[in-house]
Parts: C-alpha cells; structure tokens; sequence
C-alpha cells in the first residue's frame, strides 16, 4: 500500500506539472501555429492562381570555413579536413539534435541510447570523443561532459545549443590545438550563430518578424519560436525565443514492464526553452561590435520503470533534471586598422552552465539501512541530488597581417586566449524510513550527505598561438605552419566536504590539495597545392595537447561494501597526439569529390582502470583501487570519402564513406570508441529553385573488432536505413520543410550507444548502462518516423 501511495503521489505531481506546460503550450503553440497556417494558405492559394514559372536549380556556391584557420577560407583550400554545415543543410535535413546534425557525416556519431535520462552525451570524432573533442559556440567553450557512479543517477551532456540559432556549424577532423589548445586532440565543432543582417536580408524593410512551428514524431514533440530583428546599417539587433515540449525518444523495445527486463523507452517530459539576443554596432565603416546574450533552458521528468539489477529492492525511481547554460559575450572586428594590420579581433565572455540532477528512489521490503539487495521489514525513500556547475570567464584575440616578400604572400595572424574556469560538483540527500518516519543524510556508502567526489578547484588555461599562410608560385602552392604554447594550472580549493567523505583515507586528501601545472607546445604544418584548375592535393601535421580535468586528477570514492575505491591521481600528465592526414580533391564543373586517409597516434592517453594488484596501495581486503592513469600508446588510422555530382539540372548524387582502425597498444586490443564503417548513399531531386527533396540510404558495418576479457560482451549487426526528407517554399515568406525516417521501419542500435556493453567484465565500477546483462533491444533506435516545420517571414 505504501509503495503504491507514493507511485501516486509522485504521478499526480507530475500529472500537475504537466497540465500546466500543456496549458501554457497549448494558448502559445495555438496561437502561432493558427497565424502560421493563415500566412501558409493565403501564399498557397496565390500559388495555385499563378504557379511559378520553372526555375533552374542555384548554382553552386562555395563553402567558407573560418575555424580551420582562424581566417575565411575555401574548405577545398584548408590541409585539413573540414565539414561545413549551412542554415539551409540544418533546416532541409530536419536536424533537430546534434544526433541529427551529423546523420550522414562519415566517422562522427553521438552517443545517445534512449534509456539514458539527460539525453546526448558529445561527439566522436575518428574514434576520439567526451571532452577530447572542443565544442564552442561563437568561439566560447562549452562546458564538460560529466558523469559519476550510476548513468542513471547522475551525467550530463553537451547537446546545449539550439540548431536554429545557427548560422553555419564547421567540424575540424582531427587534432587543432596549434590553433585551439587544450581539449582539442579530437577534432573541434564550431558553433557560428546568426547575426541580426541574416533576418533582415529576408526583407526588404528595415525590421523583420518570423515565427516556426514544427512536430517530430519520434519523441511526439512540438517546437515553437519567434525572430524579432530591427535596425539600420549603423547599429542591428534581434531576440530569438523558441519552446520544445516533447516525450522520451521511442525505441523499438517491446517489454514495458517495470523491472531491469524492460526494454520499452523510460516515459519522460521534457521542455526546452531557448533565448538568444544580439546587438550589432557599426560605429564605423570598419569596425563593428557584437553584444551577445544567450541562454538554454533543458528540464525533464523521467519515469525510470527499468530500474536497477544491482538494486533488487528497488520499486521506483523518478528522475528530475535540468540543464541551464547562460553566455555572455562581447566581440570586436576591426579591419584595416593599418597599412601593415589586416584586421583586429578580440573578445570577452562569461559563461555559467548549471546542471542539476534529483532522484527520488523507492526501496521496500529491505533492512533498516535500505539495502538495494538485502531483504528486510522495512521501506524506505531516497531523496538523491547532484550538481556539476562550471563558471568560465575568459577572452581572446587575433591580429591579422598580409606581407609580400619576394614572390611569396604571407597572410600572418597571431594572438592568444586565456580563461579561468570554476568547477564544482556536489552530492545530496537523505533517507526516509516510511515505517518509523525516521531521516538521515547518511546513505552508506557515503558517511554523510553532502558530499564532493573531488575539491571544488580552479583551472586557468592560457595559450599563444602564430600562424603563416604562405602562398608560392602565384598561389597554385600555399604551405601553412603554426604553432600554439599553452599553459594549464588546476588549483584545488580547501574542500571540508571532501575532507569529511574521504576522513578515512588521509593520503587521498593530501594528494587531491596539490596544485597541478603543466605546458605545452603544439605546432603544425599544412600544405595545398593546386595541380590544375580541378585536382588538389592537401596534407596536414600536427599536435594535439589536452590537460586532465578536474575530475580525472583529483576524483575519490570509496565504497567498501562492494570492494572498490577511486583515488586521485596529480602527476597525471596530460594527453599528447600526433596526426598526418592526405587529401585528394577534386572540384569540376558537375561536382566535387574528397578523398582523405588518416594516422593518429596518442601518448598518455588518460583513462580510469584497477591498478591492483600491481601496486602497492592496494589494500588485501580491497577488491580493486580505481584510478585514472595515462596508456601509453593508442593509435588510429582510417579514411574517408565524399562527394557529389550533378546527373542532370534537376538531379545530383551523393556519397559518403567512413572506416576508422584504432588499437589500444598497452592492452593489445582494440579501441571501442571507434565506430564501424558507415556508407552512406543519396540521390538529391530540384526541379525548381523553390521546392525539391531527398532520399539517403545508410549502410552501417557490423562491429566484431571489440575489446571484451571474457569474450561475451555484445556484438552489434550491421544494418541499412533509408530516410526521405523534402521542402516547399510557398513563397519569400513562406517555406516547409519535412522528412520520414527509417522508412522500413529497420530494427537497429548504433554502436556508440551499446559499446559499453561489449564487455561483460570492465574495469570501472558496474552500473546500469554496462550490465553484460541488459536486454540489447533497449538502445535501439526509433522505427519509422517523421517530422515537419513550417517557417513564415512577416
């Protein structure tokens, strides 16, 4: 009886909740949504009065990247290897997430398998991922993936920004710490967002209004928004805002009871709330500053039905999460400011990102201390929370030069960027015995809530970085050296918190209070050179450089009951790459085609294993000290092709290839972070400039080539999937998008969201997620599925 009453209390709770956001929704969503399909109809009916005359399909135009190599340049004209991502590929492809973002892009995935509570985790890049891969959104770092202990208890994500805030999204391959610094071995994802001239281009007037509507029926989400932009050429602003209340991603599971056999999605609501606003300044005809305000709201109530096998006692748990990410930033562009300055850039920002997670978990019929496993007479209730914050402040800036020197261009930029960055995480909780009304906060294996699993601590990066594009004989050969020095320091406040949670290991406290510093250079050197007016050859060298984070040199857990401890580690060195990567391209009149091959090879490659017994701080009563240390060697190699070309004014084909190796050379095994080989197939119809559509087939191989000890971990199949997607454009106002997904309604799981189950025996403490026993059919993905928007400009 008790169990149900509090299954009752916490459904209608959130019951409530939910009437309210849907009470809300339904007088904003039916507002927009009635004004959107009068604007729609009243463009169709002009439409049907006088159809458009037939227009030829737009020239192709070329695509500019600016992360590459900190100026604007050609993405056939970078040595290394970049893909560029369009408002329009954003919008036409139905990309929703950062999972839909990269769909069709060759060795890059996300992980995000369904049952995981706080949705995508980050990108893997050529089988390197997590915070080895810099994410920035207007040149800002975005904050950390975090997770600690269970995945269904605590972890955070890096799917922070809104996609239809964007401009343009640019992904680096491979290592750019020459010009990035730390955190960017693995490659770098740019962010540019939209400026107030991107709206008002759309009109001919001096101020602009558009409103969206769209509906994804994989998650049963509703996405509504509105753009406000005004101004002159002096000085331009707007204020985008968008809302996304949707439901947990549906999978193909078919087991919706409530125990560890569950294989059906876990019931969720979430919201998204989005708010950007930008001033632009242009004081001058040559100078132009950028006021930048950004904030992302993520909230979610998750219904874990599936629950725990190391818990048997446990009856349920609701989940409550939110993600809330507030920018900051101040830009300045100033060009020609001399005869032998090109242009100025710098910038300043401040950035918060508040992740706060709460579990209420129930546990009956166990002992007086709720015991997950042992019988008793007791209930009992688990009120558990944490938080992990980071608070950034930093700044950068660039100087650009153009110097001719005999018969050689010299394009020199040059600058540096620093930041300092608070890091704090904190557990919480208390224990309610139903049967005597007794609480404690202390819930073993913690003696006492709160609790820090490392020190509150300080990191200040700081980096200089010199830059020569240099071009020769007249340009057919342009040769691209750099060179980055950083300096990384992790300073550890006087935590009491972790003091009191680690009082009986005093080597573990004294270890987590020393300072860390640590510098590096990373230099680099590219080449382009033109054969003739189609083929290109590019190559690339360069270092890779990422400081261990707070977590990973100074995390401690101790948890006796089940044998295990985490020390912390501060001579933990940090990661070091070094990559070469070749490229064949070839632009002609009908299309282009890019064929690459790749060599990484990474040193102290950071990654948490038992130590024992080979150490001598293992104790005899322990089963294993857990601790993170640096591998010595983890190679990957691979390649990679795409392409496209035009059949005919209406028809173009598209390709994509990607097959990535990696070995882990310490253990003798393979690296399961690296995806199996995917190809990807489509054809491209636009008969006319104003409507048009897409299909894409997509091949996975399967993935044999794992690390598993005992040689029953999980295997995944390969499978195909074809998706269509589409769009209309009604008229300059007036423009729909739409898709259907996994058309064959194809049963599969991608890898990156079942990897860890390839082994059944880890080297981490056991959790949920990499149960050797966890039903497969609980990661797979979404059957068949669509999704729609609808656009209009007043």
């Amino acid at each position: 009886m008790q169990r149900h009453r509090i299954r009752r209390f916490t459904h209608r709770a959130t019951a409530r909740f939910t009437r309210r956001l849907s009470s809300r929704f339904t007088r904003t969503g039916s507002t927009i949504l009635v004004a959107a399909l009068a604007a729609t109809f009243s463009a169709f009916a002009q439409q049907t009065a006088s159809p458009p005359a037939p227009q030829a399909a737009p020239e192709r135009l070329k695509e500019v990247t600016v992360t590459s190599t900190r100026t604007e340049r050609d993405v056939n004209d970078v040595p290394n290897s970049v893909t560029v991502l369009t408002a329009e590929d954003i919008q036409r492809a139905q990309a929703q997430d950062i999972n839909d973002l990269i769909r069709y892009e060759p060795n890059v995935s996300v992980r995000g398998e369904s049952q995981r509570r706080f949705g995508n985790s980050s990108y893997n890049i050529r089988g390197i991922d997590g915070n080895r891969v810099l994410i920035q959104v207007d040149g800002v770092r975005l904050a950390d993936e975090f997770q600690f202990g269970t995945s269904l208890l605590n972890g955070t994500g890096r799917d922070a920004v809104d996609l239809d805030t964007l401009k343009r999204v640019e992904i680096i391959r491979g290592a750019a710490s020459s010009l990035y610094g730390s955190d960017a071995i693995g490659g770098v994802v740019s962010y540019i967002t939209k400026d107030p001239a991107d709206y008002l281009r759309l009109t001919d007037r001096e101020a602009y209004l558009g409103v969206k509507t769209g509906y994804a029926s994989h998650d049963r989400s509703w996405t509504n928004g509105f753009t406000v932009a005004a101004g002159r050429d002096v000085v331009q602003g707007y204020l985008y805002f968008s809302r996304r209340d949707g439901h947990e991603t549906r999978n193909r599971g078919s087991n919706d009871s409530t125990s560890t056999a569950r294989t059906a999605s876990n019931p969720q609501d979430n919201r998204t709330d989005s708010l950007l606003a930008k001033l632009v300044i242009k004081p001058a005809v040559n100078h132009e500053f950028k006021l930048t305000l950004e904030n992302r709201r993520f909230n979610a109530t998750t219904d874990v039905l599936s629950l725990s096998p190391t818990a048997v006692r446990t009856t349920g748990l609701i989940g409550y999460d939110s993600t809330d990410r507030t920018r900051v930033a101040l830009e300045h562009a100033w060009d020609k400011p001399a005869d032998w300055i090109n242009a100025i850039k710098w910038n300043a920002y401040r950035q918060r990102t508040d992740n706060f997670q709460r579990s209420l978990e129930s546990r009956f019929g166990t002992t007086a201390t709720c015991s997950g496993v042992t019988a008793g007479a007791n209930n009992c209730v688990r009120d558990l929370t944490t938080e992990f914050n980071q608070h950034v402040v930093g700044g950068g800036f660039s100087v650009e030069h153009l110097i001719t020197g005999g018969s050689a261009l010299h394009r020199i930029i040059w600058g540096g960027d620093a930041q300092k960055q608070r890091t704090f995480e904190e557990r919480n909780g208390f224990r309610t015995i139903l049967n005597t009304g007794a609480v404690t906060n202390t819930i073993f294996p913690d003696p006492q809530f709160p609790v820090h699993d490392f020190p509150e601590s300080n990191t200040t990066l700081r980096g200089l970085f010199l830059q020569d594009e240099i071009a020769l004989a007249g340009g057919k050969l342009q040769v691209i050296p750099g060179l980055r020095w950083d300096s990384y320091r992790l300073k550890p406040t006087d935590d009491q918190r972790f003091a009191i949670n680690n009082a009986a290991q005093p080597a573990v406290i004294a270890a987590a209070k020393q300072e860390t510093n640590a510098s590096a250079l990373s230099p680099k050197i590219g080449a382009v050179y033109k054969l003739d007016s189609v083929w290109t050859l590019a190559g690339n060298y360069a270092h890779g450089f990422r400081a261990p984070s707070a977590l990973e040199a100074l995390g401690a857990f101790s948890n006796p009951g089940s044998g295990y401890i985490l020390i912390p580690n501060t001579s933990l060195k940090p990661e070091t790459s070094r990559g070469v990567e070749g490229s064949v391209r070839a632009a002609f009149a009908q299309g282009n085609a890019n064929v690459t091959a790749f060599f990484n090879k990474y040193r102290d490659f950071i990654d948490n294993r038992d130590i024992c017994p080979n150490d001598a701080r293992c104790p005899a009563n322990t089963a294993g000290v857990l601790q993170n240390i640096n591998v010595s060697e983890v190679t990957i190699w691979g390649i990679e092709f795409k392409g496209d070309w035009r059949l005919s004014r209406e028809w173009t084909a598209l390709g994509a290839f990607g097959y990535t190796r990696g070995d882990d050379k310490q253990r003798g095994a393979p690296l399961n972070s690296v995806d199996p080989a995917k190809l990807v197939l489509g054809a491209k119809w636009q008969p006319a400039a104003h409507w048009g559509g897409q299909i894409n087939g997509t091949f996975v191989a399967s993935k044999d080539r794992i690390y598993d000890v005992s040689n029953q971990g999980y295997r995944s199949r390969a499978y195909e999937m074809f998706d269509a997607t589409g769009f209309y454009n009604f008229s300059k106002q007036v423009a729909l998008t739409f898709g259907v997904f996994n058309i064959f309604n194809k049963k599969y799981t991608n890898w990156s969201d079942v990897r860890l189950l390839a082994s059944s025996t880890t080297a981490t403490a056991p959790t949920l997620s990499t149960a050797p026993n966890s039903p497969v059919d609980r990661y797979t993905q979404p059957g068949i599925n669509a999704s729609v928007n609808l656009r209009v400009n007043f």
